[in-house]
């Protein structure tokens, strides 16, 4: 979350190997996640490092939409609906696991 011109805008920083592509991005759960959960915001940034033969920064601005949010937010809202419902298969064998927020429902552990 960083402030620019006194607008509040969330940016997410990411490498790859090829250059993003805006429509991918556009309704991506992921996007939609960090939007929901930032009402406040608008517009979301995703920041790549496209990691070729000659480095390169890409930009992509995302704009919140009402119906792609709420469908965004419903599909979360099914799956934690099954997760606690038991329908659930662990995977806790990832590289991101260590610093998961949820890894105690993977693991097993009790969930405060």
């Amino acid at each position: 979350i960083v402030e620019r011109g006194g607008e509040v805008v969330l940016e997410e920083h990411k490498t790859s190997g090829k250059r993003g592509i805006e429509s991918e991005w556009r309704g991506s759960l992921q996007a939609n996640a960090y939007l929901a959960a930032h009402p406040e915001t608008k517009s979301l940034r995703f920041n790549f490092l496209i990691k070729t033969k000659k480095a390169q920064l890409q930009h992509l601005d995302v704009e919140a939409m009402d119906s792609q949010l709420k469908r965004s937010i419903n599909t979360l809202c099914r799956v934690m609906d099954n997760i606690d419902g038991g329908n659930f298969y662990p995977n806790d064998e990832g590289w991101q696991c260590g610093q998961c927020m949820w890894r105690a429902r993977c693991s097993g552990e009790p969930v405060v």
